[in-house]
């Protein structure tokens, strides 16, 4: 029996154009209990979100590296961050590593947690995590 490939972005709604796509970004990250500024991205091209599923993919010029002064970290985002939005928490992501020492560490799940309304929860692959102040993720006018 051959298997069918499922289109995780069909049905999306996609915005094209930085500001557009920015405002829209901010707002599903607001919508979902998460702080603006968790995925500081220069120049967006796109920003799709299928609504049904959670699914979102975000496309920009270049990657980006970001250093967030309120944890001492640097953040790496690659041409295209993808994954869920579930509740209050991105999961599944793709294209977002952090720095711990010497070492950049894809980071798959970012959660807020009822047991902890001010701090995230950043999960990496190997199934580690640590904890981190939401204020140090809000957008800085």
């Amino acid at each position: 029996m051959a298997s069918e490939l499922v289109d995780v972005r069909e049905g999306a709604q996609v915005y094209t154009g930085h500001a557009c796509a920015f405002e829209e970004a901010v707002n599903l990250l607001k919508s979902h209990n998460l702080p603006d500024g968790l995925l500081p991205l220069d120049v967006i091209e796109e920003l799709g979100y299928v609504e049904q599923t959670g699914y979102f993919w975000v496309k920009q010029t270049k990657s980006k590296d970001h250093y967030f002064k309120g944890i001492s970290r640097h953040v790496a985002y690659a041409k295209e961050v993808c994954g869920y939005l579930e509740g209050n928490s991105l999961r599944k992501l793709n294209g977002v590593k952090a720095k711990e020492l010497m070492l950049w560490l894809p980071i798959v799940e970012i959660s807020q947690r009822d047991s902890h309304p001010a701090r995230l929860f950043f999960k990496t692959n190997p199934g580690l995590g640590k904890w981190y102040p939401r204020e140090a993720f809000v957008l800085q006018n």
